[in-house]
């Protein structure tokens, strides 16, 4: 990694610390596998449910056959098979409400396995904590879920849900959903935090040791995104050489045959080239 590189992932790193707020994505995550219960405290204080954890993930890929694959901050898995999925987001582009849909569809479409029945599907909920208010209309919450156009009455059991959340370090005070919302900005309201669970976190991750260890932390993530994206670059740089190649071996090979004196929509659908395929070789006679 050239010096460059480093001090550029330096002054990133040292922003997100200085940012005062747990919605960016590295700190968010931190404070996560640091502790385990808290996304599902998040969970349940948005949602009124109340959550029997099984697993907690941090940085799952789900994939998408054939589609577009994503990457979650935080994956909360219950006892019961319900699933909430936690974005939180400091940029505008991340939180969109297009991406909160496709994140929940998506997450749908895995909650059953094999030989499972329809009536096997639970809950399944995405949260996103935004810093934006993406509707501009001041409000801390948008709640969206599967109704019965006829009758207004929401699907119970197997409903799919989201939470479009604008985190505003000036929300009231007196409902918990609230206080959490405001408390997530770490530095604003540390002496007078409203919620044990997000003090003990925010009292966490501010200690001098623990800021040195989530520097570390965030350096060793930026350093392998940057290992992935130059070895991605290299594999499609090869498979771009090698897709080149093949076309060009394809193009003499029909010249050649053109040559011949084969006719031309015969050398067409030998080597399965397309007319635009065809047109190029015989501008090339």
């Amino acid at each position: 990694m050239s010096k460059s590189t480093e001090e550029h992932i330096d002054a990133k790193i040292r922003r997100i610390l200085k940012s005062e707020t747990l919605l960016s994505d590295l700190t968010f995550r931190f404070a996560c596998e640091s502790f385990p219960d808290f996304p599902a405290y998040i969970a349940s204080v948005m949602t009124g449910d109340e959550i029997s954890v099984r697993d907690v993930r941090v940085q799952q890929r789900l994939m998408n056959p054939g589609g577009r694959d994503i990457v979650t901050d935080v994956m909360v898995y219950g006892e019961d098979g319900s699933v909430y999925n936690i974005e939180p987001n400091t940029y505008a582009e991340g939180s969109s409400i297009e991406r909160g849909l496709f994140h929940m569809y998506l997450i749908g479409s895995k909650m059953l396995g094999k030989g499972e029945r329809w009536s096997d599907l639970r809950k399944g909920v995405v949260i996103m904590l935004n810093r934006y208010d993406i509707f501009k209309e001041g409000k801390a919450v948008r709640h969206f879920s599967i109704l019965d156009v006829e009758s207004g009455e929401k699907a119970s059991l197997c409903s799919m849900e989201l939470y479009v959340v604008f985190v505003s370090p000036n929300g009231r005070r007196g409902v918990e959903r609230d206080d959490l919302l405001r408390d997530l900005f770490v530095g604003y309201y540390q002496e007078e935090m409203s919620l044990p669970m997000t003090k003990k976190v925010v009292d966490y991750i501010l200690e001098e040791g623990v800021q040195e260890s989530m520097y570390e932390y965030m350096k060793e993530y930026f350093a392998q995104e940057l290992a992935e994206g130059r070895a991605s670059g290299r594999a499609e740089g090869r498979a771009e050489g090698r897709a080149e190649g093949a076309k060009e071996a394809t193009i003499s090979n029909a010249r050649a045959m053109l040559a011949g004196g084969i006719p031309s929509d015969r050398v067409a659908d030998i080597l399965k080239l397309s007319e635009s395929d065809m047109k190029e070789v015989m501008n090339m006679r």
